[in-house]
C-alpha cells in the first residue's frame, strides 16, 4: 500500500514518519529529479504489489498541487489526471497531519519555508478542501493525524484496516 503523509510545515509529518520507519514500514525514496513524476508511483505500487510491504511517503504530489495553487506557479510534475489515476487505481492511503500550532511548531524548528502565519493558514486550509476531495470523489481513505491527541496505534489501526 501507498501510504501518503501530508500537511503544512511543522504538522508532524517527518516525525510521525520517523515512528513508522523505526516500526518496520519501507520509507520511499524516489531518486532525485523524478521525484512526484507519474511513473515513479506507478512503478513502486506495482513492486508494492508483489512485495506485500506498505511504501512511507513524506509528502507526495499533493504537496505540488497545494504549493502550486497556494503562490499560482506552473505544476511541472503531475497533472490532476494523473494524481487521480495513482490515487484511484493503486492501493493508497493518505494522513493529513494537522495541528493548531503547527506554524510555531515549525518557527521553533527553524524550519523557514513559510514565514508568515496567515499564507500557513492558507496551505493548511488547501491541504483540507483537496484532500477532502479525493476522499469524497476517489473514495481514498483518509486519517487526520494531530500528533498532540493521536498516538501511534491510532496510525497503525488505521493503515492495517481494509
Amino acid at each position: 500500500m501507498l501510504i501518503f503523509i501530508e500537511g503544512v510545515d511543522g504538522s508532524g509529518k517527518s516525525t510521525l514518519c520517523k515512528k513508522l520507519t523505526d516500526m518496520g514500514a519501507n520509507q520511499a525514496i524516489i531518486p532525485r529529479g523524478t521525484e512526484r513524476q507519474f511513473d515513479s508511483y506507478m512503478d513502486l505500487a506495482y513492486e508494492d504489489k508483489y512485495t506485500k510491504g506498505d511504501i512511507i511517503f513524506d509528502r507526495c504530489f499533493i504537496t505540488d498541487l497545494v504549493y502550486r495553487l497556494q503562490d499560482g506557479g506552473p505544476i511541472d510534475k503531475m497533472d490532476l489526471t494523473q494524481m487521480c489515476t495513482v490515487l484511484r487505481f493503486c492501493y493508497c492511503k493518505i494522513i493529513l497531519c494537522v495541528s493548531s500550532t503547527a506554524f510555531e511548531d515549525s518557527i521553533v524548528r527553524g524550519e523557514d519555508n513559510i514565514t508568515d502565519k496567515n499564507k500557513s493558514a492558507e496551505i493548511a486550509y488547501l491541504y483540507d478542501k483537496i484532500i477532502t476531495m479525493f476522499e469524497k470523489y476517489l473514495n481514498i481513505p483518509v486519517m487526520r493525524y494531530n500528533w498532540k491527541y493521536n498516538n501511534i496505534d491510532d496510525v497503525i489501526n488505521f493503515i492495517t484496516r481494509r
